[in-house]
This record gives structure tokens, C-alpha cells and sequence, in this order.
């Protein structure tokens, strides 16, 4: 590593650390964060058992039960590990990027730094930026081992790791296999069976929740059919603006031009191994929930980020005309700036919305002489999910008041006039047949009911 490298990591480092902790304290918890911090209030029984009833793997939970542990439930807790992962992400994006595509290393780790659809992913409390990690730390060793042949029990390891983030894993395992079979490398193979070992458990639970989801009974049937434009979306996710998006595109279709890919050529083998990167992990998943099951959401596509913003600036730098190529680049990073800063702007109006929201709901209950109770929380989804202290006792210190839990369905039958708590991913589970619902509240992260 040159003298440079150092101050570009440390330069790196404190711009990629300021744009995802703005606000990372905000007090807009959204559905998905609801369910993170309950489950990973739960010890490590409890919490596989509910996860049997989702498609999520539980790596990034653990991360957050440990961030819990230190320094308590919060909202800085809850979102912590996601932005420790976001940075290490860019960090080992540069490293890869700095062996392996290095003319490309400084351009696309600037890039990922500012890139709006990295940063969102750095700051909620969900499992993205980890998952992110574990691919370019994939990339990386999957490179020494298919470029160098060293470091085999290293893309053991992350591969696996990856397994055990999210079930797209898969669609990177299949590129992986993909490009070995093509350039004949067979001293892989090995490394391939001690995954697929280590990776059983993962493989047998996402077979269940594919066959769960075909006969109807999965709790992912909140996904909408995916749609042939969706490709388009997800390009425009990569780019983090609508304005970006077209050049983005024709940044990408010139690169495949320039390197023949729609003609016979000799092609290189990394260039093979990025566009094979994006057609298995980014076509074929989008093709499997066309035809198959919806299975899509675009955060899902980090998978696939590393392989675009190494081709997209390789696209850049290939343009022979200098004033047409720090054209192209200056106008790419005024508006991934512009993208960052309507993005921090809505941040921080969500948080102040739900901090003033907040704020009417104390005044309200301050009022009421009815007592507080909260049901239990994504009680349709999950009929066995009880709440439990740490959730419980932060969205108390959240409200600065005391309530009473609520578990069963025929307790609520013998309750007197009272008011609901409850997280919005919570479906009050509650029986209204004695009570008349006379006023509801509803802010972005909580919600209220009075039953007279």
C-alpha cells in the first residue's frame, strides 16, 4: 500500500462515517427495525423459533443481541452494527478494488462512499450492509483463489458467512460455480463441497420457505408479482438517483460494446467473471420471482453492487476524450451529492416528524385516565410471539410511561375502557366486540387505539 492509499482510506473513512451516522439515532423505527429489535432482544432459542416462521438467517441478529448487551436497547444500538458493517464495507471494497482493478479502486470506492443506496442500507437496523461486506470479502477471495489459488479456507469462510446473512446467497454461490466450471478451475471444487456441508442447514431452511411460500402459507406474500421493468428499478437503486439512472445504464452497454461482449471476442477473465456477476445476481433472481414466486426486493441487490460500480467506472475511464470523461465523472458526483443530501434531508424531517408525533401521543395519554396496555406484537403472523422485556421496557422509556402486557386474545374480553400500545408491525390483537374504537393515532414507528 502506497503513503496515498492511507490518507484516501482515512479521507474514505471519515466521509463514509459522517454520511451514515447523520441522524442514526432518529426516532423513526420503521416496521422491518420493529421486528429487528424484538427479535434480537431474544435469546438465541427463542429467537431461531420465530425465525422458522420467516425467510430471514440470523447472523445480523446476532450482531444486534451483541450491540443490545453493550449498550442497552436503542436506536443507536439497534442501527450500530449496520453502520460498523457499511464502513468496513467501503474498506474492503478498496482493498479488493486496489489488487485486483486498481486503476478502478479510488473512482468506485468514492462512489460507494456517496452512493445513497449504500448509506440508506449503513443506517437502518437490518442486515444490507453486512450483507454487503460478506460479498465483497466473496469477491476478494474468490479472486485469489481463482487468479492466485491461495486462500481456499477464506472463501470458505465468507461464503458460508454470506449463507447465513441472506438466502440471495445462493444466486452468488451459483456465479461462483458458474465461473469456475467456465475457466476450468477444478481445484475448487473442494472448497465448493465444504461450503454446501457448512451451508446445509441454511439450504434445507430455504427450501422450506420456498415450498411454504408455494402452497400458500409463507409470510412473504406481502411481495407484489415481480414485473419484467423491475430490471430497470434496479439499476436505478445502483445509481441512487433517477437522473443518474439512464447514463448509468448507457455507461453499462457501452462497457459490454467496448469489451465485445455482444460480439465473438477475447474477452478477459475478469471481465467475464463481472458480467457473469451481474447476469446470475441480478437477471436470474428477478427471472425466478417472475416465473417462480415473487421473492424481490431491491436492497436484496447489494449482491450484485460491487460488479456495477466496477463496471461502470471502468466505463468511465475508457473514455478517450478527457473533457468528456471529467464531464461524465463531475456530473456523476454532483448529483450522487445532491441524491445524499435530499436523503439526509428526509431523515431528518421523518425524525422530527415522529419526535413531534411522539410528543401528541404523550400529551394525549397524559389526558387519559384509561389504562395503557400493549398487546403482543406480529401476533397474525407469528400466533405464539409473545412480547418481552427489552422491547417492552424501550417503548416505555420511549414513552416515559408504564404499561401492562397483554398476551392472550380472551384477555382482552375482560379488560375495562383502555388504550393500546403497540409497535406498527404489531396487528393489535385484540377482540372489540365489548368496545367502540373512539380515537387511533398512528405515528411511523408506533401507534395507538382507545376502546370505550
Amino acid at each position: 500500500m502506497l503513503k496515498k492509499d492511507y490518507f484516501f482510506i482515512i479521507f474514505i473513512l471519515i466521509l463514509g462515517l459522517f454520511c451514515r451516522s447523520y441522524y442514526l439515532n432518529s426516532y423513526n423505527i420503521d416496521h422491518d427495525e420493529w421486528y429487528t429489535l424484538d427479535i434480537s432482544s431474544r435469546s438465541p432459542v427463542e429467537m431461531h423459533s420465530y425465525l422458522l416462521d420467516d425467510v430471514h438467517m440470523p447472523l445480523h441478529y446476532y450482531s444486534v443481541s451483541l450491540s443490545f448487551m453493550i449498550f442497552g436497547v436503542s436506536e443507536f444500538s439497534l442501527r450500530f452494527p449496520s453502520l460498523l458493517f457499511g464502513l468496513m464495507g467501503i474498506i474492503a471494497f478498496f482493498y479488493f478494488t486496489k489488487k485486483y482493478y486498481t486503476k478502478l479502486a479510488y473512482i468506485s470506492t468514492g462512489i460507494l462512499s456517496i452512493s445513497v443506496f449504500h448509506i440508506a442500507y449503513s443506517q437502518i437496523g437490518r442486515t444490507y450492509s453486512l450483507f454487503f461486506l460478506f460479498t465483497v470479502l466473496c469477491l476478494h477471495f474468490f479472486h485469489d483463489v481463482i487468479f492466485e489459488n491461495k486462500n481456499h479456507h477464506y472463501f470458505v469462510l465468507f461464503n458460508v458467512l454470506l449463507v447465513y446473512t441472506h438466502i440471495f446467497a445462493f444466486y452468488f454461490i451459483l456465479f461462483e460455480m458458474l465461473f469456475s466450471f467456465y475457466i476450468k478451475k477444478k481445484k475448487i471444487i473442494h472448497s465448493f463441497i465444504y461450503i454446501f456441508i457448512a451451508s446445509l442447514p441454511g439450504i434445507l431452511f430455504i427450501m422450506f420457505q420456498i415450498y411454504r411460500k408455494l402452497i400458500g402459507v409463507s409470510h412473504t406474500d406481502w411481495m407484489s408479482a415481480t414485473k419484467i421493468s423491475e430490471i430497470y428499478w434496479v439499476f436505478s437503486a445502483f445509481s441512487s438517483s433517477y437522473i443518474l439512472t439512464p447514463l448509468f445504464i448507457l455507461l453499462l452497454f457501452v462497457w459490454l460494446f467496448r469489451k465485445n461482449f455482444f460480439f465473438k471476442g477475447n474477452n478477459e477473465k475478469k471481465d467475464i467473471l463481472l458480467v457473469l456477476n451481474l447476469l446470475v445476481c441480478v437477471f436470474l433472481p428477478l427471472l425466478f420471482s417472475y416465473i417462480v414466486t415473487p421473492m424481490f426486493a431491491l436492497r436484496y441487490f447489494l449482491i450484485a453492487y460491487p460488479a456495477f460500480l466496477l463496471v461502470v467506472t471502468d466505463s468511465i475511464l475508457s473514455i478517450k476524450y478527457k473533457f468528456l470523461k471529467y464531464g461524465v465523472l463531475t456530473f456523476i458526483i454532483v448529483f450522487l451529492i445532491i441524491s445524499s443530501v435530499v436523503y439526509f434531508s428526509d431523515r431528518k424531517d421523518m425524525h422530527y416528524d415522529s419526535f413531534n408525533c411522539f410528543n401528541e401521543i404523550k400529551s394525549d395519554l397524559a389526558l387519559n385516565v384509561y389504562p395503557l396496555y400493549t398487546p403482543r406484537w406480529l401476533n397474525e403472523w407469528l400466533p405464539k410471539h409473545k412480547p418481552i422485556d427489552k422491547a417492552h421496557i424501550y417503548l416505555e422509556q420511549r414513552l416515559g410511561m408504564n404499561t401492562t402486557l397483554v398476551n392472550n386474545f380472551n384477555e382482552t374480553r375482560l379488560l375495562e375502557p383502555a388504550i393500546f400500545l403497540s409497535p406498527a408491525i404489531s396487528h393489535m390483537f385484540i377482540d372489540t366486540q365489548e368496545f367502540n374504537e373512539t380515537s387511533t393515532k398512528f405515528c411511523r414507528g408506533l401507534s395507538y387505539k382507545v376502546y370505550e
